[in-house]
């Protein structure tokens, strides 16, 4: 199900959205590949919303799961 909730949002726009908040919370850019420090993420979004974190990173394709760590994917602008 939650794929199909996040079906229409793109990559890109997740990982602008999140490179955005990212610097403004760890005043560091966010790494361009390699696994997303998801506890960071939690950090600066709302607790309400950390169960929904994961399903539209992936169902977006801003990353992939492997071994149990999220890790970023190139994203293609569209």
């Amino acid at each position: 199900m939650a794929n199909r909730r996040f079906a229409s949002t793109a990559g890109s726009d997740v990982l602008q959205a999140l490179k955005k908040a990212w610097l403004s919370f760890t005043k560091a850019e966010l790494p361009a590949s390699g696994d997303l420090d998801l506890a960071t993420v939690r950090e600066f979004v709302d607790p309400q919303l950390h169960k929904l974190l994961v399903p539209l990173f992936v169902a977006s394709g801003l990353t992939r799961e492997v071994d149990g760590q999220l890790q970023l994917q190139a994203q293609v602008a569209a």
